[in-house]
């Protein structure tokens, strides 16, 4: 793969993707990074006219990389529309709970079967409301202190692993439960790596990273010794940080070879990792993860789950705070059928500061003069 400086006028002849995201001068979102320039052909015809009014002349692409084709861009784009829905509070406080106290107590040698049991059947109940409700992944928690990490993000994990299995096992319940009981148990085997390590602010040397490397096989070790039997659950617990391309550990799998389990906990897990801040790292936007996880479909990822998290997130999913270009604050409430890039957005504060009188809803890509200039992060503007 190699990174290109194209002119616009030889856009639509290059085999690539975008390498990154191309801006209005004012700061809008044009084209997210990683967006296969055969999808700008067939999806947005007239782009080139669209970037040359922005004075904009050449972007940057890197060639002769595999990456989607226009039809699955396409598709996925047509198919983003979600709906707002919540885990009830008090489940994902039952679960985070049970998960703090298993870990917790695999960490200091004293894990009991019931622990683990416990803990199992939350993740039965909780694969049982996402069965329920297939929107329900994005109310994702986000950590609130770092000793919470690990906990809270072991329910997102199971939370969107057990997401994807409504789309890719449609009536499955049983699958829905075992990607869910099995996010809830994957880094387990973190409970017995020194905190020191785990919450190392800087880069990790080679000893400490091959400590952090033998969680997946302690975690399924851990979990058949404190009962767990399901042989599927075990194998997605050991495989899910194998990659694509047979650079992951702790076995080098690749492709085929990797269970589908473990490939769909891979994305699941690697997507709310980008996102949640961490002592070493600020959180990525949704827009940025998705970038990243696009970039590196071909090579770590299976790209049927990529295109499904790609369907279901959009660049702006609901409950995004963002400007518009005239200065108003809103949330976003759905994506556009018909275009990623202009969603609806409920309007909280009008381009003056104020309130406006009623309820009001923008669906900018119905003939809306206005465009996101930016998101926002909650402190930045209140929307309360």
């Amino acid at each position: 793969m190699q990174t290109a400086l194209i002119s616009i006028d030889d856009l639509f002849s290059t085999q690539g993707t975008v390498e990154e995201d191309i801006l209005s001068p004012q700061g809008a979102l044009l084209l997210p990074r990683g967006t296969p320039v055969d999808a700008i052909r067939t999806i947005f015809p007239d782009f080139s006219d669209t970037l040359s009014k922005f004075g904009i002349q050449h972007i940057r692409v890197s060639v002769e990389r595999d990456g989607f084709t226009a039809r699955e861009l396409a598709d996925a784009l047509s198919d983003v529309h979600i709906q707002m829905a919540h885990i009830d509070p008090r489940l994902s406080n039952l679960v985070i709970g049970r998960i703090r106290e298993a870990y917790r107590k695999v960490a200091s040698g004293i894990a009991a079967r019931k622990d683990v049991t416990l803990l199992l059947e939350a993740g039965t109940t909780l694969a049982r409301e996402i069965s329920k409700t297939p929107s329900v992944m994005f109310s994702l928690e986000r950590v609130r202190t770092w000793d919470e990490y690990s906990y809270v993000h072991s329910l997102n994990v199971a939370l969107l692993s057990g997401f994807l299995a409504t789309v890719l096992f449609r009536g499955d319940v049983r699958a829905v439960e075992l990607l869910t009981i099995g996010g809830l148990l994957h880094d387990l085997g973190k409970a017995v790596i020194p905190r020191e390590i785990l919450n190392k602010p800087g880069i990790l040397d080679a000893d400490e990273y091959e400590i952090v490397k033998r969680h997946p096989a302690d975690g399924e070790r851990l979990a058949r010794a404190s009962g767990v039997q399901d042989e599927r659950i075990l194998s997605l617990v050991r495989t899910h940080h194998e990659r694509w391309n047979g650079t992951g550990y702790p076995s080098k799998l690749k492709g085929e070879d990797i269970p589908f389990l473990g490939r769909i906990t891979a994305v699941a897990d690697v997507f709310d990792a980008l996102t949640s801040r961490r002592v070493y790292k600020e959180a990525y936007t949704n827009n940025r993860a998705i970038g990243t996880i696009l970039c590196e479909t071909q090579h770590k990822f299976d790209r049927r789950i990529v295109r499904v998290l790609l369907r279901s997130l959009s660049l702006y999913p609901p409950s995004t705070v963002v400007e518009l270009s005239d200065g108003s604050v809103g949330v976003v409430l759905a994506a556009s059928d018909s275009n990623l890039l202009q969603p609806d957005v409920f309007i909280t504060y009008g381009p003056d500061g104020r309130k406006p009188k009623g309820m009001t809803v923008l669906r900018l890509s119905r003939g809306s003069n206005l465009f996101i200039r930016r998101c926002l992060e909650i402190s930045q503007k209140s929307i309360a």
